[in-house]
């Protein structure tokens, strides 16, 4: 949500969408602060390692309303979820995944590519973020 929208939240407002993201806004004497807080929480970064590669996934994107309508009730299909994964942590990050799984003639280890997918859907470090 754009800083400028955000300020015109209720005080009430605000808290629900502290809440709602998390977090503890009660030491916050401002809506302004309390805002800024959220703001924070929403750029947050989590690291998901695997394969000796550093994932890295912001709030933003876990909770971005586009992605939870595109993939709602959608089955769980190869393709569904490394269209997912892509979308959740970029083009640049997913050719990085793609290269890890790549032998040195050019063949992609699909088995390989799907575990490592599966290990970014299913970390610990996505759950409750």
């Amino acid at each position: 949500m754009k800083h400028e929208i955000a300020m015109l939240m209720t005080d009430e407002q605000v808290d629900e969408y502290a809440a709602s993201l998390g977090i503890d806004v009660s030491g916050c004497k401002t809506k302004a602060e309390k805002i800024k807080k959220a703001e924070a929480r929403r750029e947050h970064v989590a690291t998901v390692n695997v394969i000796g590669l550093r994932i890295k996934v912001t709030s933003k994107r876990i909770h971005d309303l586009r992605l939870m309508e595109k993939y709602e009730g959608s089955e769980n299909t190869n393709s569904n979820r490394e269209s997912f994964i892509r979308d959740l942590v970029g083009d640049e990050q997913m050719k990085e995944i793609r290269e890890a799984c790549t032998d040195d003639d050019g063949t992609v280890d699909a088995d390989g590519y799907l575990v490592v997918l599966n290990a970014i859907n299913q970390a610990d470090e996505l759950k409750n973020f």
